[in-house]
């Protein structure tokens, strides 16, 4: 995939109008709550978790369905002020134009070109949110086996999470998934240490919510199937999304530290439909570890097999050993 911000930071272009576009690129209610529009948006989507788990579920998917809209709506704006401000009619400046005045303009208009990039980046990748709560409730599941559960809405969501990576311009590397890192090769060592911290993590979160088993009986073949359908559907899609796309248009709008904290609340806020305060304190904790893991080796890979084996010893091996 070609990332859009190779194409924006490597070729500006400016002309005389360079000073209407950067009005163009950043809207005046943009520039003033730059900083507190992703946090009222992950209000939200607390509020929306509440409702579902407290309320009234019909109440928490309309609250799901207007913020899904609402973010929307903002990653268009943000494009398109992107969009607008990188198609300039010249390369040099005007005419009697004082070249420090055309310094500052291409200055002032390629910061303009990067905010609203990176602001469409974050509001298209928290998009998939409020996407994962709408696919669990919309989908009817009722007689269907509990192993599918997290098969059947993980399918459209797993395409979306690629979707939106491939609209934001991200490649591979970009949100953590290239086979080779860039930087150290993914020091296999250290993502094969980190996958087994999924083992006691599992069996923690068992002790707090002890669910039914997803399957009924231990047999090899529907072990290995339903272990599958939690790596790969629970595994792989919710860390690509939330360590990976999330984390990474975070990192460039809000900061790295900061993202850690947005993104971590972002996640332990879709398990509040668990109705248990202690597992939404456990599960901010795990995604706090695993996004400084991320952030320190910059790969998913384990953190893939780890948030994979949790869910297999909290889903599978738990209830079945300590039920």
């Amino acid at each position: 995939m070609e990332r859009m911000l190779s194409i924006d930071e490597q070729n500006y272009h400016y002309s005389s109008s360079s000073q209407i576009n950067i009005r163009k690129a950043v809207p005046r209610f943009l520039q003033i709550y730059a900083g507190i529009i992703p946090w009222v948006f992950l209000l939200g989507i607390i509020a929306a978790e509440l409702a579902v788990g407290f309320w009234s579920v019909s109440i928490g998917m309309a609250l799901h369905v207007i913020l899904l809209i609402a973010l929307l709506a903002m990653a268009v704006i943000c494009w398109y002020y992107w969009d607008e401000s990188s198609v300039e009619n010249s390369h040099s400046r005007a005419v009697g134009q004082p070249v420090v005045s055309a310094t500052d303009q291409k200055e002032q208009s390629a910061n303009a070109r990067m905010w609203a990039l990176y602001s469409y980046r974050l509001y298209l990748g928290l998009t998939l949110a409020p996407l994962i709560r709408i696919l669990s409730l919309s989908i009817p599941l009722g007689n269907i086996d509990p192993q599918y559960f997290f098969l059947i809405p993980g399918i459209p969501l797993l395409a979306a999470a690629f979707t939106a990576a491939r609209l934001a311009g991200y490649r591979m590397s970009d949100i953590y998934l290239a086979v080779r890192n860039r930087k150290n090769g993914h020091n296999w060592k250290v993502q094969f240490a980190v996958l087994f911290l999924g083992i006691p993590l599992g069996f923690m979160e068992y002790a707090i919510l002890r669910p039914d088993p997803i399957i009924p009986v231990l047999t090899v073949g529907s072990v290995v199937t339903a272990s599958f359908i939690l790596i790969i559907f629970t595994g792989l899609t919710e860390e690509m999304i939330f360590r990976g796309i999330l984390k990474r248009s975070a990192d460039d709008f809000l900061g790295e530290r900061v993202s850690i904290i947005y993104v971590s609340l972002l996640f332990a806020a879709l398990h509040i439909t668990h109705l248990s305060a202690l597992d939404v304190l456990f599960v901010f904790g795990v995604a706090l570890l695993f996004s400084v893991i991320v952030h320190r080796t910059e790969s998913l890979y384990g953190v893939v097999i780890a948030h994979g084996l949790t869910n297999i010893n909290l889903f599978i091996l738990g209830p079945h050993l300590f039920g």
